[in-house]
């Protein structure tokens, strides 16, 4: 896998997903799950490309994470409070992590970009979760996706 190339995307700005999903008489949300880290789950997500829009890149990084498209999608809100990472204890782990994972693909300048403050754009999504085939195309293959749902027992 090639170098992440963080000049291709703009600097501190991501898209959160939250995707919903019914199945078996309740609603289920796609978490994911660093292979790298313990006790840690998060909502897919993604950077924005320079050449795309927010609404884009959040329809193009739920394609890449969920295999589907023309999906149901709505922005709800922006993350940007000051503390939001910075300072985080999970960011030495994440850089750690990163970098152990696959050293061809990151090094020590593209985690620390990676770890510094983001302003995030949250969208929502529906979705059938039996077409959905969740994949993994971030962090070299490294995180689990899974729907999540109120009667699964998960370390949260």
């Amino acid at each position: 896998m090639p170098k992440f190339d963080v000049t291709l995307y703009i600097a501190q700005l991501s898209i959160d997903c939250v995707v919903f999903g019914y199945e078996d008489g309740e609603i289920k949300v796609l978490l994911s799950k660093p292979s790298y880290l313990q006790d840690f789950w998060s909502l897919p997500g993604g950077y924005v490309l320079k050449t795309e829009g927010t609404d884009q890149a959040a329809c193009r990084i739920l394609t890449e994470r969920t295999g589907l498209e023309n999906i149901f999608l709505d922005q709800f809100r922006v993350f940007g409070s000051e503390g939001r990472v910075v300072g985080s204890e999970q960011v030495d782990q994440i850089k750690a992590g990163l970098i152990a994972l696959n050293p061809e693909m990151y090094d020590e300048e593209i985690v620390s970009w990676m770890a510094e403050r983001f302003v995030s754009i949250g969208y929502y999504a529906l979705v059938d979760i039996k077409k959905c085939e969740a994949q993994n195309r971030n962090v070299g293959g490294s995180t689990d996706l899974v729907f999540i749902g109120t009667g699964t027992e998960a370390d949260l």
